[in-house]
């Protein structure tokens, strides 16, 4: 999606996720800017409201700029914005749609009555009776609307799509291989290096990690499995390299594991990769050279 932002510089240092820097972006595009059209540009700025709705409910009143917002953005519009955000899917309209379906999962206090109701309607209330007759309930809760617990651990973005095309930090999901290897995107190679170590039988493995940083971390005298080398990666990365994972029941009552890899910054992490590809040339040269195994 193509966004023309309104009144806002589009570089990184504009695009902290903070409060006070979302609430200031809205605030100027909602009284010092035009009313905004159904289009890439509200996307963006329901998008940020739906980032400040994730942690905040409590906003004040009806009179808050979280609620006067959300009128100034898709009241009586509301089905017009939705099919928008259907045909455009992105990253932005995901965010927006979740801050929708919070709104949408709120009570009215108990005993609402008095002047509690007419209050709550100017909140909450006119957005809720809207998407009931767009059947928001069905639309955005479908098979399809996948629930699960894994998460990216860096940016909140949840199960499938939302992961598999919009997450900076996805590397790989899958069954293992054989159910033991865990997959590495490019760095499939890291699954063979302890299969290699065991296959030559190899006794002496100081040369593998002479003059690496990595040899901090690995010692392969001491591994017994690929598990063991993934937890040495992981500890390397200091916290840059997430694994989730799933667990599921198949038919038999026999379990298995589906993982999810994450890395945070691969910048920051590409030099365990880079040492880990020097050991698995050395695996490779030292069998070639002398038991020719492989």
């Amino acid at each position: 999606m193509e966004l023309k932002l309104i009144n806002r510089k589009n570089t990184e240092d504009n695009c902290e996720n903070t409060e006070e820097l979302i609430k200031k972006e809205i605030i100027d595009i909602m009284y010092y800017g035009d009313k905004l059209e159904i289009g890439s540009d509200l996307v963006y700025y329901m998008s940020r409201w739906g980032e400040f709705m994730e942690t905040n409910e409590k906003c004040g009143g009806p009179d808050s700029w979280l609620i006067t917002f959300l009128r100034w953005a898709v009241k009586d519009r509301l089905e017009e914005f939705l099919d928008y955000c259907d045909m455009n899917s992105s990253i932005y309209t995901i965010k927006a749609i979740k801050g929708l379906k919070k709104v949408y999962s709120f009570k009215m206090p108990a005993g609402g009555a008095g002047l509690v109701r007419p209050a709550y309607w100017r909140m909450w209330g006119w957005l809720q009776n809207e998407a009931k007759i767009l059947n928001f309930d069905n639309r955005y809760n479908s098979a399809g609307d996948k629930q699960t617990e894994v998460i990216c651990p860096f940016c909140n973005l949840e199960y499938g799509e939302e992961i598999e095309r919009y997450c900076e930090h996805f590397i790989h999901s899958g069954f293992p291989d054989n159910m033991e290897y865990l997959q590495w995107g490019k760095y499939d190679f890291v699954i063979n290096i302890m299969k290699y170590i065991n296959e030559i039988n190899l006794k002496d493995f100081k040369f593998l990690t002479k003059g690496l940083k990595i040899k901090k971390y690995i010692k392969f005298e001491l591994f017994d499995s690929q598990e063991d080398l993934e937890y040495a990666i992981r500890g390397a990365s200091n916290k840059e390299i997430k694994i989730m994972y799933e667990h599921f029941i198949s038919t038999g009552m026999n379990s298995a594991i589906y993982t999810w890899l994450f890395i945070n910054d691969m910048k920051k992490v590409k030099w365990i990769f880079d040492d880990l590809k020097v050991v698995y040339d050395r695996i490779l040269d030292y069998d070639q050279h002398h038991e020719k195994l492989l």
